[in-house]
């Protein structure tokens, strides 16, 4: 949420935007905005969930508004949108390209988008040999070399055919991005690690916080960016690129 609503800020320089907030929920980021004056949607396949949404924020303001709805077609105008966020959706999505052009017709032209994603790589699935194994096991499953039961193939995956929970490597994201007609303008690195042995903390929680902020601080400088391939989740501001880009 820092990351995001530091993207949000710098773009809207103290202006009032009129923000979508795809797959909402219960409405945590609609808060952040409403406090910042913004006009704000907000959009979730979920009843139960734009239900807590607004008995939540109708206390804090009416300026904002709410659509049970599909990201892959929602019910808005081309170019609505001075900013978009889609924070923790993409993972859960049968078709992102489906959602990524959608989003690319409702955003202005000179509008961004925010989105998260997360990583394959991520340290805490590279030094584990408990995700190690999973990852073994779903290769072979991919393969015909093994058939694993409906349900068994958990998050700890790259694709789950079943929950569609995908973890991304990053140049898939990017290329995914600019096949869908965006391009890239900022990207932060999100938390690093635990590290682990068999799912057990190697360090404490204290010492596990303190090597992720680390790593988190360095990667989102310059000199220590190809930190990133190895960050739990990553937070991008895309915009629109016009064909001579």
């Amino acid at each position: 949420m820092r990351n995001a609503l530091h993207l949000l800020e710098n773009f809207s320089n103290n202006k009032h935007l009129k923000i979508l907030d795809v797959g909402c929920g219960t409405g945590h980021y609609i808060e952040q905005m409403l406090l910042r004056k913004h006009n704000v949607f907000g959009n979730d396949v979920a009843f139960g969930m734009l239900i807590k949404s607004k008995d939540k924020y109708s206390r804090i303001s009416q300026n904002h508004k709410l659509s049970l709805s599909n990201i892959e077609k929602l019910p808005f105008q081309n170019s609505s949108f001075d900013a978009v966020l889609c924070i923790g959706v993409i993972e859960y999505l049968p078709d992102i390209h489906k959602a990524l052009r959608e989003l690319n017709r409702i955003v202005k032209e000179d509008g961004i988008i925010i989105i998260s994603a997360p990583n394959l790589l991520s340290i805490k699935f590279l030094t584990d040999p408990y995700y190690l194994k999973r990852g073994a096991e779903y290769l072979l499953h991919k393969m015909g070399l093994r058939k694993i039961n409906s349900g068994q193939i958990t998050s700890d995956v790259s694709m789950n055919q079943d929950f569609k929970n995908r973890r991304f490597r990053f140049r898939e994201l990017i290329d995914t991005f600019y096949n869908n007609g965006f391009k890239v303008t900022a990207c932060k690195n999100v938390s690093f690690g635990p590290v682990s042995f068999f799912l057990k903390p190697l360090f404490s929680l204290k010492n596990n916080i303190g090597f992720s902020r680390w790593l988190e601080n360095i990667s989102n400088k310059k000199f220590g960016s190809f930190l990133r391939i190895f960050a739990n989740r990553w937070v991008f501001e895309l915009r629109k690129y016009r064909s001579h880009e």
